[in-house]
């Protein structure tokens, strides 16, 4: 019950809303003449109880050989139900979890997916948000169904070379899990070839860790960890932290919140 209070006392200092869950493939493209894997996380998580995902791919270029879900990866869930249809170019997953309540949090490479080749070719993989029997994506223990985004993937089987993700802004996402102890992940975006600047200040403005201090980057998304300690190898105390992130003569920043 106090540590319930503590989570909604330091969320409400924070300003930005709080974003939908995401569900998230990757990588997000690969090319390859063999088997490969697809993994499927999720970020931002709310009082989940149950999953029925649908993932579509384009069936005469590769066919799903497994789906094979990590109960370690997403605890407290059991696979309820799987189907692998390579006709239709689909399969799905419902997973739900056995115990009382839902789950919040984040979870890693929670479903394993594997492709094999068909012939040469461009396919794309995604997670169908409206799903045709109606069933929500994401529901919490009440039955509702919680809003998420979804990801989309690209399998090249052949010789060509993937696509060059487009990223056109300079962009700091807000970080996962949060809050958080006593790891966290920051993704950020560059649009531009660029030095790059990543500081944690507390609320009083004071520089508490520096992540990144100048270091040259190419376009791209790319991501780093922040363990909670200060630039003297101390965990910090819980509250509300800053992230500034600086590239491509931008500035961007984001709350993070750590609950030891």
């Amino acid at each position: 019950m106090i540590r319930t209070a503590i989570i909604i006392g330091l969320v409400a200092l924070c300003s930005t809303p709080a974003s939908a869950a995401s569900l998230i493939l990757s990588p997000r493209s690969q090319t390859t003449q063999q088997t490969c894997t697809i993994t499927l996380n999720a970020r931002d998580l709310v009082n989940v109880k149950g999953l029925d995902i649908e993932v579509i791919f384009d069936k005469d270029v590769i066919a799903c050989s497994s789906a094979q879900f990590i109960k370690s990866s997403l605890p407290g869930f059991s696979e309820f139900y799987r189907k692998i249809d390579n006709g239709a170019g689909f399969l799905e997953a419902v997973l739900l979890k056995q115990a009382a309540g839902g789950y919040t949090g984040g979870a890693d490479s929670f479903l394993v997916l594997a492709f094999e080749p068909v012939s040469n070719g461009t396919a794309r993989v995604y997670i169908r948000k409206s799903q045709w029997n109606e069933n929500p994506l994401l529901i919490d223990d009440a039955g509702s169904s919680i809003d998420a985004t979804v990801d989309t993937a690209t399998v090249i089987v052949g010789d060509e070379e993937p696509p060059v993700p487009l990223i056109t802004v300079t962009r700091l996402h807000q970080n996962y899990p949060n809050p958080f102890n006593p790891n966290t992940t920051l993704r950020f975006d560059v649009p531009a070839q660029s030095p790059v600047n990543l500081k944690i200040f507390d609320v009083n403005g004071r520089l508490i860790r520096v992540l990144i201090d100048g270091k040259e980057y190419g376009i791209g998304s790319w991501e780093r960890k922040w363990d909670g300690k200060n630039d003297k190898g101390a965990p910090v105390q819980s509250g509300v932290y800053l992230c500034v992130y600086e590239a491509c003569g931008r500035r961007t920043s984001a709350k993070l919140v750590i609950l030891r």
